[in-house]
């Protein structure tokens, strides 16, 4: 009768009990069995836990300081690159390998890269702050040391640590303030860009002409490209916080381009000391009123019903109401419309 074998049955050698292996891996599973993990195995995956915790909450980005924190070392980061677990996007910055590539992610490595005086400026500041035509996907950055990557998208700029009032924090990244942003963005959009971005800051009250003239004065004078057309705007009352969309501006805009006079601004028209309707545009003297239609103000029927009889009433006091919609702009440059405006006024002024 054949002995017990020793891969199969329970034995005892020495004293010491040998368990049996699953007959599916044989002898040479019995070689490449997995043995269990050491401690230093259990604290290493505790260490990528810890990890991936941390760069969840950076758009999939972390930093050499906060895997030192962790206890990594060089060798065990060096590794999870030459795996491709994580890509080194900056220096000292990686991004784990399940988050996709975004523009958050690159504006979470820059201010990581940046360290705690490194504060999100100009464009990539003004996309934060959601300002009108700030669609940049270069990321921008003011630090007091330079720094110099290869990166295409990253810009960098030389910069005293800036007081705190002029740094906030938005989505948890610290970001030049609105007010210091629109500074920043004088020296590096055109003048249009500029006033469409300072106009939605007003609007969206998270600026206004006293926190921009504060800003200013904190910035040098001379060197700075920008900050003499950005103090124009303001001294010549070229900007107009009273506008409420975006489409009031183009028409704002459009009005100057062909140079029509300037008209009131969300004007209330009055007659014997009633208030017949607050308006968009308003020439008072030629009795000649614009309403810029747009969808976010007016939409659903009660307000359409209301608009059709403000008009009716402005109307019969002898006011001519012209109304003027994003199409209008696109169509021919809102040639056409600019035209009946012109001839309202024409009317307007014999009568």
């Amino acid at each position: 009768m054949a002995g017990p074998s020793p891969l199969t049955d329970r034995v005892t050698r020495k004293g010491h009990e040998v368990r049996p292996l699953p007959k599916a891996l044989g002898r040479e599973g019995a070689k490449n069995a997995p043995s269990r993990p050491k401690a230093q195995g259990r604290r290493m995956k505790k260490q990528d836990f810890e990890a991936h915790k941390i760069a969840k909450s950076q758009y999939g980005a972390i930093c050499w300081p906060q895997l030192e924190r962790l206890g990594f070392n060089r060798l065990q980061i060096k590794r999870r690159v030459h795996s491709g677990d994580w890509i080194r996007l900056l220096p000292g910055v990686w991004r784990l390998s399940w988050a996709e590539p975004t523009w958050m992610q690159r504006v979470w490595c820059a201010s990581l890269w940046g360290g705690t005086d490194a504060v999100i400026s100009h464009r990539a500041a003004g996309r934060l702050w959601e300002l009108d035509g700030m669609r940049s996907e270069d990321v921008e950055l003011i630090a007091p040391k330079r720094l110099r990557v290869k990166a295409r998208w990253f810009r960098s700029h030389r910069s005293p640590a800036l007081p705190r009032a002029e740094r906030h924090t938005k989505n948890g990244l610290a970001v030049t303030s609105p007010s210091r942003t629109l500074v920043d963005l004088a020296g590096a959009v055109d003048e249009a860009a500029l006033q469409r971005a300072v106009e939605h800051a007003f609007r969206r009250k998270i600026a206004s002409m006293s926190s921009l003239w504060r800003a200013l004065a904190s910035v040098p004078a001379q060197g700075r490209a920008g900050t003499g057309t950005l103090k124009r705007l303001l001294q010549l009352g070229m900007l107009r916080p009273e506008l409420q969309s975006e489409l009031e501006r183009q028409v704002l805009q459009l009005f100057r381009d062909y140079g029509l006079p300037e008209p009131e601004c969300q004007y209330t028209v009055r007659e014997k000391g009633r208030s017949l309707g607050d308006v968009d545009f308003a020439w008072p003297r030629e009795r000649v009123l614009v309403e810029a239609e747009g969808f976010q103000f007016h939409s659903g029927r009660r307000a359409w019903e209301r608009d059709i009889a403000r008009y009716n009433r402005l109307q019969v006091h002898g006011w001519t109401p012209l109304r003027v919609t994003q199409g209008d702009l696109d169509d021919d440059g809102g040639e056409k419309f600019v035209g009946a405006v012109r001839c309202a006024l024409r009317l307007g002024s014999r009568g």
